[in-house]
């Protein structure tokens, strides 16, 4: 897929493949080698003999390195910003060890009735919230050094990515599902079903 206007960013770009895509799987990874597409084979596997919806490559679990981050400071933001998404959706993201990662494949069964808002370039975490799933398994990972373009994580990214947890929070979580209510009464099934898997 060619997209002729830039809108949205990479998480636009992941959106509009995924509205796009005819099989029963698919699988989103970097184009720039640091996610070893040779892993593929394996995830799919692995969602087809468990019957996963969702299969994450993880750099944190066992086996797994977060060695391809550009220094020290990358590696706290990545590891604080995971942490600060865990804490907001405890339930939601407690099978997922790296619910940021840029490298998983799903049953595209779990998108089915549901629009993806996301901003800045964290989509697994939008889908991992927003998407009704019930199993998710992971494989380890070792992210690997950048070989092609410069990376995108920089100050303006950081807000970017705190504007959409914060959307994530507002829209998702149970606590603000009465605002919804009152504000959206269409959504009363989407905020009970929010309430549910939160």
């Amino acid at each position: 897929l060619h997209r002729l206007v830039n809108s949205g960013g990479l998480a636009g770009a992941v959106v509009d493949g995924l509205g796009n895509v005819k099989g029963t799987y698919v699988c989103v990874l970097d184009a720039d080698l640091q996610h070893p597409p040779q892993r593929i084979p394996e995830m799919l596997a692995l969602a087809r003999r468990t019957n996963a919806d969702v299969v994450v490559a993880s750099r944190y679990i066992a086996g797994g390195s977060t060695g391809g981050l550009d220094g020290p400071l990358r590696r706290f933001y990545s590891v604080g910003l995971k942490t600060l998404s865990q804490m907001l959706f405890p339930r939601r993201l407690a099978s997922v060890s790296d619910p940021l990662g840029g490298f998983f494949l799903l049953n595209q069964s779990v998108l089915n009735g549901v629009t993806l808002r996301p901003i800045g370039y964290k989509i697994l975490l939008e889908i991992l919230v927003r998407c009704r799933w019930e199993s998710a398994r992971e494989i380890p990972y070792s992210f690997q050094p950048r070989r092609h373009g410069d990376s995108k994580a920089d100050f303006r990214q950081g807000v970017r990515f705190l504007q959409h947890l914060g959307m994530l929070f507002v829209d998702c979580s149970p606590m603000f599902a009465p605002a919804r209510l009152v504000t959206r009464p269409d959504l009363r099934g989407d905020a009970a079903a929010a309430g549910s898997h939160w």
